[in-house]
């Protein structure tokens, strides 16, 4: 894993591998690398709504439902015609404590949101 880090400084990784490197970090037990690599997908630009609902997925799976929301929130706008998001939004809004009826208020928020900016 150390070469494989090392070369990442030296060329940065796409998206996918470094989502990748995410889940082998997760895999290894090494919490907070694994947070990074996917906080940093979360955070970028270029992400798309699949490799964002994976990296809500692994930091579900580190104890962090709530940057989950995050990131679907933003995959939701990327593409609101997808279902997924919508469902896993649901469910990590439900994690961090989220009670049915401020789930439901909150699809209709992002449901407003979304018809305003088309």
């Amino acid at each position: 894993m150390e070469a494989l880090e090392l070369a990442t400084l030296r060329v940065p990784l796409r998206l996918a591998g470094v989502l990748a490197l995410g889940d082998c970090y997760l895999a290894d037990r090494r919490w907070r690398w694994a947070a990074e690599h996917y906080a940093q997908v979360v955070r970028d630009a270029q992400a798309s709504p699949t490799l964002l609902l994976r990296a809500a997925a692994g930091l579900d799976r580190l104890g962090l439902p709530r940057f989950g929301v995050e990131a679907c929130r933003k995959a939701t706008r990327l593409d609101p015609t997808l279902a997924q998001p919508f469902y896993d939004l649901s469910y990590y809004l439900l994690r961090t404590g989220g009670t049915p009826g401020t789930i439901e208020a909150a699809a209709v928020m992002e449901s407003l949101f979304r018809q305003s900016e088309l």
